[in-house]
């Protein structure tokens, strides 16, 4: 309990929510209980709310920028936390409308959050012919990640439709931390475009915090694939010979399976910059942002470092 109060973060913790109703942990086909799977309600933006001025105008083409240079990757801090979701997804539609791309992308969130997400995008729908579509550019369509384990494994089926192109059948794909860790490895073999961790400043300021703790190796080793050399390897094939419908991965392709997220952006979101510890207020992890911001200069830092002792 010391321990505990010790590390007491402002920022929430992305783990520490879940459902009432979850009385059984196992991950079994027959004995996985969970929250109803969440449905798109294709919601829209309230631009007078969300979309406001200073974003259109400062905010938005200052994150364009940021993604457009060096590593790709930002840091999203939001005031205005409770309606971030329309501005997220406006972020990823100028990607496809001014870039033209169209993704993969990947959000991860809380379960709470999850339909929040979804709702600012339209829905998938594999059975639907959008190669008719005469419009230049397309509302993005997001495909929602969540039920039993044989749900998900379904919905994984549908992961060969997301080709990057407009007219696929979804270019974002949505999921709580939960189903992430749940089927990691599968998740791990898509190559992305964006990959945007909700609220994940906390989780690198915990990381930071208590780096040989379990959190604090799954964020250095385990989030991001340092396999690509931090460069993102989004559009490549890397995962032709993965079979997302396995119930079970065999042992000789867990050897082979990429390890850590693949994005060409990537981006943490966060309420604040600061983090109270012992009742005292931080600015966020100086030393991780550098890591996070540029990790060839720290990759470079690190093997000169262990060279020169």
């Amino acid at each position: 309990e010391k321990e505990k109060n010790a590390f007491n973060f402002c920022l929430s913790n992305p783990f520490a929510w879940k459902p009432e109703n979850c009385t059984n942990d196992s991950d079994d086909e027959e004995g996985e209980l969970i929250a109803e799977p969440v449905i798109p309600t294709n919601k829209p933006c309230d631009p007078v709310k969300r979309l406001t001025t200073v974003w259109k105008e400062k905010c938005l083409p200052r994150l364009s920028s940021i993604l457009g240079e060096g590593s790709g990757n930002a840091v999203y801090c939001d005031m205005d936390w409770s309606t971030r979701h329309g501005r997220v997804a406006n972020l990823l539609q100028q990607l496809a409308d001014e870039d033209d791309n169209y993704g993969l992308h990947l959000i991860v969130t809380t379960h709470p959050q999850v339909e929040c997400f979804a709702q600012e995008f339209d829905a998938s729908d594999p059975h639907m012919n959008y190669a008719s579509s005469s419009s230049k550019s397309q509302r993005l369509r997001i495909l929602t990640y969540a039920g039993t384990t044989s749900e998900r494994r379904k919905l994984r089926g549908q992961f060969e439709d997301a080709t990057g192109l407009a007219d696929a059948s979804f270019h974002v794909l949505v999921m709580s931390y939960s189903s992430f860790l749940k089927d990691y490895l599968h998740i791990c073999q898509v190559p992305f475009q964006a990959v945007i961790l909700d609220e994940g400043l906390s989780w690198m300021g915990v990381a930071s915090a208590d780096p040989n703790g379990s959190i604090g190796n799954m964020w250095d080793n385990g989030v991001w694939s340092s396999s690509d050399q931090n460069i993102g390897l989004a559009g490549t094939s890397h995962h032709q010979e993965w079979d997302f419908s396995w119930k079970k991965i065999p042992e000789e392709h867990i050897k082979s399976a990429c390890i850590g997220l693949t994005a060409r952006h990537r981006i943490v979101t966060a309420s604040s910059m600061s983090v109270r510890l012992r009742d005292t207020l931080h600015a966020a992890p100086a030393a991780s942002l550098v890591s996070f911001f540029l990790p060839q200069f720290t990759d470079v830092v690190r093997e000169e470092w262990d060279r020169s002792r």
